[in-house]
């Protein structure tokens, strides 16, 4: 008898292990940006945040402008934690304008691994969604979402989640990320990173060229701590060294502030 369970508890280890490596293997990396400056400090944050000594299921908001660089670390928050979901969505830039319908079908065909899963129609899409996630820990994420009914009918409440299950919204509204879920406020670049980010745009280091020092901290500074913003720049002056060009640039930036 005793070696009876023996048995039965090592089949059940190695059915566990099993399970582990299908998921890990049908998850590819996504790629997180050319130049990483601030992600990963920011996205070790959030997924602390995520992390609960209880088994119940969590919602986090990340708010910020548009270009703060949501969707770069949101990508870096998954990375790093799907392999501990049973099933995982990400569906990235969401726009106002995209149908609700292309969006629900998005989440159930790839937390079911169905590419032929379809709705008729988005309440259908609620309820068969609401189905599927009941009996899994599930990872979903939601980038950019630009209105309640969105979230709505993308069955993002916390009650129908099964324990250990985490929903990550992204928006750069506040008043839709709601007050029942925890909301991680995305912080802006610093001067030295600021600085670090355009340099490897336009040198490919991380200091400024001979000669381009001070005018690439006013370039950068003048950005604001917004990565899009000073990638916009950085575009601009990759393949030239004419220093009027740099300094029309730069007068350009200043009329930001």
């Amino acid at each position: 008898m005793h070696a009876f369970l023996l048995c039965r508890n090592e089949a059940a280890r190695i059915d566990k292990i099993v399970k582990r490596v299908k998921v890990e293997l049908n998850h590819v990396p996504y790629h997180v940006a050319e130049y990483p400056v601030g992600v990963d400090s920011q996205a070790e944050d959030i997924v602390q945040m995520l992390k609960s000594r209880d088994t119940g299921a969590r919602i986090v908001g990340i708010l910020g402008p548009e270009g703060i660089g949501k969707t770069t670390i949101v990508k870096a928050v998954y990375n790093r934690i799907v392999n501990f979901f049973d099933a995982t969505s990400i569906i990235l830039d969401i726009r106002k304008s995209t149908p609700i319908i292309q969006l629900q079908n998005q989440l159930l065909r790839e937390i079911t691994k169905n590419e032929k899963m379809q709705v008729a129609n988005v309440g259908s899409g609620v309820t068969l969604i609401r189905e599927r996630i009941k009996d899994k820990k599930v990872l979903v994420i939601l980038d950019g979402a630009e209105s309640r009914d969105q979230i709505k009918a993308l069955a993002c409440k916390k009650e129908w989640l099964h324990r250990g299950s985490r929903i990550i919204i992204t928006s750069r509204k506040k008043e839709l990320l709601n007050v029942e879920n925890e909301i991680y406020k995305v912080k802006e670049l610093d001067a030295a990173q600021s600085l670090s980010l355009f340099c490897q745009h336009v040198f490919g280091t991380e200091e400024p060229g001979e000669g381009f020092a001070d005018i690439s901290e006013g370039i950068a500074s003048a950005a604001r701590g917004i990565p899009e913003v000073i990638k916009k720049f950085s575009n601009q002056l990759i393949n030239t060294k004419n220093m009027d060009e740099w300094e029309e640039i730069l007068k350009e930036a200043m009329k930001m502030d």
